[in-house]
């Protein structure tokens, strides 16, 4: 790992590329069990896949929160090496 990558403007599009999968893989599986739970009438199914689609929702909103984490970090350490 090169030294300030994590800083980086690339790692932007990483935390928004995570989060994008992680909010769409939630949804494929919640669909997937509802459908599932619809045909063989199995009303279990169908609320694990709304508990999946609840979690995959939270991951969405804690990567947005990291990726403002990351944006004030970055400007931070802008800032940091402007000083010094």
């Amino acid at each position: 790992m090169r030294r300030g990558a994590i800083f980086d403007e690339r790692a932007f599009r990483w935390v928004g590329v995570i989060s994008v999968a992680g909010l769409v893989a939630a949804v494929i599986v919640a669909a997937l069990c509802a459908q599932v739970g619809e045909i063989d009438d199995a009303p279990g199914l169908v609320l694990i896949g709304g508990g999946v689609a609840i979690g995959g929702a939270a991951f969405a909103l804690l990567m947005v929160v990291m990726r403002g984490l990351l944006r004030s970090a970055t400007m931070l350490r802008r800032e940091l090496d402007d000083v010094v």
